[in-house]
């Protein structure tokens, strides 16, 4: 395989990223790894990853905070990222509700963090972030959801939604929108978490909108929401990848 995919790995301790970097010795993996989030989130601006794996449990600003913002980061919330946490239910759960696009459990299985991490290295179409799918959204401030538009992209964590309302930033919605192949509609809310203005704007690729951040989307909602993204995207060729080294910090 000729391509090279920039993955960032995040824990605290220099064993386990060690470890994670040997599971990955093949020349088409370029690796960068920090110690905490607030690393992570500089490196990641710096590199634009096609991946990134977090653990979930590190001491002080722990990995699922990591990934919350990450997925409300402008320039970072197409990026895919595997948190890596405790096999029990609550942490698992926590992962999902952060936005991530996959759990593993420990103890971490090289297996599966390989087959996971070649799945979503298809998200790293920077032409074309999460999934271009134009998707009706129905919502609103009240369950009545007296608006609609389209969102241009949707992920496990959240859409991009096409609107030139005034939707103030951490403004609660109900949104209601049907993932393709579902058997009925996904009722949530989600929160205004950044703006892109013509004039301004963040991501020059997206047109005039809000990102929104999913707050109580269920865990059986975001895995269907996960398995139409990696089928849709399987079906859509990678783009160029840019080169890099592999750096530890």
């Amino acid at each position: 395989m000729d391509r090279s995919f920039s993955i960032l790995i995040v824990d605290d301790v220099q064993l386990l990223r060690s470890l994670a970097k040997n599971y990955f010795i093949s020349s088409e993996f370029q690796l960068t790894t920090a110690r905490n989030v607030v690393e992570a989130i500089r490196l990641a601006n710096t590199i634009q990853p096609h991946l990134i794996i977090m653990d979930a449990d590190m001491p002080g600003e722990d990995g699922v905070s990591g990934c919350r913002q990450i997925k409300n980061h402008p320039a970072l919330f197409t990026t895919p990222v595997i948190l890596v946490a405790a096999n029990t239910p609550a942490a698992i759960e926590a992962c999902w509700q952060a936005g991530c696009d996959a759990v593993l459990p420990r103890p971490l299985s090289r297996r599966e963090l390989l087959s996971v991490s070649r799945q979503l290295l298809a998200l790293a179409d920077r032409a074309a972030p999460r999934v271009e799918h134009r998707i009706l959204v129905n919502y609103g401030e009240t369950a009545a959801l007296g608006s609609h538009d389209y969102a241009h992209n949707v992920g496990s964590g959240g859409l991009f939604l096409a609107a030139d309302r005034d939707l103030p930033a951490g403004l609660t919605l109900h949104l209601e929108f049907l993932v393709p192949g579902a058997p009925e509609a996904t009722l949530c809310r989600g929160r205004v978490a950044w703006h892109n203005v013509a004039t301004r704007p963040l991501r020059p690729d997206l047109p005039s909108g809000v990102g929104i951040e999913f707050i109580d989307l269920s865990g059986a909602a975001r895995r269907l929401l996960q398995g139409f993204i990696l089928d849709a995207t399987r079906q859509r060729p990678i783009a160029a990848r840019r080169g890099g080294g592999s750096v530890e910090t």
